[in-house]
């Protein structure tokens, strides 16, 4: 942390200082199961589990269905994992997993109950799907030294409106409503210090933030949001700040089986330090390969931390640290 001594004269207390760790999509089916068989579950997160589990809290988006029912959907990729999977996680350090995205519904609402279900049965929080709508659009509530943080989780890429929770059918917390968004955001600010929103959104491949998401960000700041975390493009995009909150467009894939490559297998970590009224990024890259979320370090450590500069927005940065200008 003295980084921060760096940029605010003085260093902050330990005591006080909250640090919420995030991570993109994992999806665990195929290679990175089999390498669980091999060399036991905690193995696709050795290198990565010490931070994870220095933190107060970490949240990953769990892009696929945890299930061995329920039909196919009718689209180009289903996944579908085994509880192991959940119990890695888990034992790597994450505390939540969010629903809301475009896989966990791969196998039906049969699918679905049984990703709660076992999500559940892992000791694992999430947000942004259930039973029904009540359900998928409520925050989770946790307090942390002291204080009350909500966490919501809402999806803007759903193949079909099928998948949207209503009052009475299983579903995803959609977030193509901004309305019903920024309402949820404003009802529950009132209960909490701080509330973050982490958002399924985006163009696969696409580094650049779509102007949608600009728009919705600030929406959801302006509504009280405390920060705001994307995922879905399978790659990374920038980082920014508005109005003194951070934003992460997309963290890329946290760990995907080993087709992935190049700019898809970049991993990473975005923990969130918030320090009273003031919240700072610490990105720490990682590299997908070998079934596992990769150390790096020396010249390709620098090289990412500089390209994630490159991306970003509204930002200034000292070694792994993000600010707002």
């Amino acid at each position: 942390m003295m980084l921060l001594f760096f940029f605010h004269l003085k260093e902050p207390d330990q005591k006080n200082v909250i640090t919420i760790a995030f991570a993109g999509d994992v999806m665990m089916e195929g290679s990175i199961e089999r390498a669980m068989n091999t060399h036991g579950i905690h193995f696709p997160f050795v290198q990565v589990q010490d931070e994870l589990q220095q933190v107060d809290y970490a949240i990953v988006n769990l892009e696929t269905a945890v299930t061995n029912r329920g039909t196919p959907y009718e689209k180009q990729f289903n996944f579908r994992t085994g509880l192991n999977s959940l119990l890695a996680l888990k034992e790597a350090g994450f505390d939540m997993v969010s629903l809301a995205n475009n896989h966990t519904m791969d196998y039906g609402e049969e699918g679905l109950l049984d990703t709660i279900k076992y999500v559940k049965e892992a000791g694992l929080d999430y947000v942004g799907a259930g039973k029904n709508s009540e359900e998928a659009y409520q925050a989770y509530y946790l307090e942390l030294k002291g204080k009350k943080i909500a966490i919501l989780g809402f999806s803007r890429v759903l193949p079909t409106g099928t998948w949207y929770a209503t009052a009475s059918k299983p579903g995803i917390a959609s977030g193509y409503q901004v309305d019903r968004m920024v309402r949820i955001v404003e009802n529950v600010k009132h209960e909490v210090d701080y509330l973050f929103v982490f958002m399924h959104w985006g163009i696969e491949r696409q580094h650049i933030p779509e102007p949608y998401q600009f728009k919705d960000a600030r929406a959801l700041i302006d509504a009280g949001a405390d920060g705001v975390i994307g995922a879905h493009p399978h790659v990374l995009q920038g980082l920014d700040y508005y109005n003194g909150k951070p934003i992460a467009y997309s963290l890329g894939n946290f760990l995907f089986p080993d087709y992935v490559s190049g700019l898809t297998a970049e991993s990473c970590i975005l923990t969130l330090v918030i320090d009273g009224d003031e919240i700072y990024m610490k990105y720490t890259p990682y590299l997908i390969t070998g079934n596992q979320v990769a150390a790096l370090d020396g010249q390709d450590f620098d090289k990412r931390l500089e390209a994630m500069e490159a991306l970003s927005y509204n930002v200034r940065r000292n070694g792994s640290y993000f600010f707002s200008y």
